[in-house]
């Protein structure tokens, strides 16, 4: 994997494992209170499935996830249900062989065998590598050999993209030399011993888009699973029981953050809609399963807006947040008009996630992105390599460490170290991505 900067012995407040495994939450009354009581504190172990789902699961009907199709179909999972299941595969996979630190490329449309593929890795100690399914044989085939992925987890229609020389192969449905996925839960037990996973030990892996060279492959540890909390605390204000849906495709980390890791760290309900995308099916799932919180992209609101929501209720929608690009503040205000909730932009990148937000109570100031996460200090460093004054042009850096920033670019230990710059007396990481900061930060 990429090698982390020189500095990287230094390390955030930790707790043994034996101690819970919940950051103290501090509720956002306002942002400058929440910023400057916020501490990290990061357990020495975190296993997300173990820590997270089987800890809500104690709870037998707590809802986990609802999914639905452009069918009508439903299938609902408790918390108790997804640890069963997720057990039942972790127990399949390690009987397959594969070990702690393992890749497993995991290639599902929005299905509910996408969580339980992730988690099941997760207690496994193994490493899943979400991906689209819209990848060619020969996007695949990269992903594979740059990762030395063992397993796949795929579709009976996608395993024709899929080298017959990976050891584990598993898919929904029937396929000659595929093992399926159903049966095997079947098979296996439901009991399994999870993983010791420290936080800094691999947790998952994406992929870059490749639009400036090869896709990357960047590498998150246990405490970047454990740290996406925080942003569904005080960016999407994620409580037990909020429903939760995001519209991100399943191979990008939004989804992870959103539509797994972020809303069950809060115990909340994770809505997956399987199906084409619609703008009357869009409020008539707003409206039917009484969603709180809406992620979906700009282009995405842009065209919500130009309906007449009227004839919806939509009373139980709490916030609407979007991210990748910034929002007109025309569509924000006729949205939040329309629907009575706000509208927050944020920016995060793969390397990073969800690291400079909007947040609800704060004024929101049209073309921004908003304040640092609580725990979070960033920067404008100038092309010279200094900070940048109040309004000049930079790059956007965020100080190292930070347990949601990578732990490098995988089999790239160069391009890893030039993610990194020791400026000030510390160590930023560099998004790459320019921006300015005004008097407000």
């Amino acid at each position: 994997m990429g090698d982390l900067p020189p500095n990287h012995e230094k390390r955030l407040s930790a707790r043994s494992s034996g101690e819970e495994t919940a950051v103290k939450r501090i509720e956002m009354t306002s942002y400058e209170a929440a910023y400057g009581a916020f501490e990290w504190d990061i357990p020495d172990t975190f296993n997300f499935g173990a820590d997270v789902v089987d800890a809500w699961a104690e709870n037998p009907d707590r809802m986990a996830l609802i999914w639905v199709n452009d069918k009508g179909d439903e299938r609902r999972f408790t918390y108790a249900d997804i640890r069963d299941l997720t057990n039942r595969f972790a127990n399949y996979l390690t009987a397959k062989g594969v070990k702690k630190g393992d890749r497993v490329l995991v290639m599902l449309p929005r299905v509910p065998e996408w969580q339980i593929a992730l988690v099941a890795c997760n207690k496994a100690g193994a490493v899943p590598i979400p991906c689209v399914t819209m990848l060619t044989r020969k996007d695949i085939d990269y992903r594979l050999g740059h990762s030395g992925a063992v397993a796949v987890v795929t579709t009976a229609s996608e395993v024709g993209k899929v080298s017959d020389t990976v050891p584990v192969r598993v898919c929904i449905g029937d396929a000659a030399g595929w093992d399926n996925f159903a049966e095997e839960l079947e098979r296996h037990s439901p009991e399994f011993s999870a993983a010791t996973v420290a936080a800094e030990d691999p947790a998952i892996m994406f992929y870059t888009s490749g639009s400036t060279g090869m896709p990357k492959g960047v590498l998150h540890a246990s405490r970047g699973l454990f740290s996406w909390r925080v942003s569904a605390w005080y960016w999407l204000s994620l409580t037990e029981g909020d429903v939760m849906w995001c519209t991100a495709d399943t191979g990008w980390s939004k989804a992870g953050t959103s539509l797994l890791y972020g809303p069950w760290s809060c115990g909340a309900t994770v809505l997956f809609y399987d199906g084409p995308f619609d703008v009357e099916k869009r409020l008539d799932l707003l409206e039917t399963y009484k969603v709180n919180v809406y992620c979906a992209a700009a282009t995405e609101i842009r065209q919500l807006v130009q309906l007449d929501t009227g004839e919806h209720d939509l009373s139980a929608l709490r916030l609407s947040v979007s991210a990748g690009e910034s929002v007109n503040p025309e569509i924000v205000r006729s949205w939040s008009q329309k629907t009575g909730a706000p509208l927050l932009d944020g920016y995060g990148q793969t390397e990073t996630l969800m690291t400079v937000l909007n947040y609800q109570g704060m004024p929101v100031i049209p073309g921004s992105m908003g304040k640092p996460l609580p725990g979070t200090e960033a920067k404008i460093i100038a092309s010279d390599g200094r900070f940048a004054r109040p309004g000049e042009p930079g790059q956007l850096a965020i100080r190292y460490p930070h347990p949601q920033i990578m732990l490098g670019y995988w089999d790239n230990p160069k391009k890893t170290r030039e993610s990194f710059l020791d400026v000030g007396g510390a160590t930023w990481f560099l998004t790459g991505d320019t921006a300015s900061m005004d008097n407000e930060g």
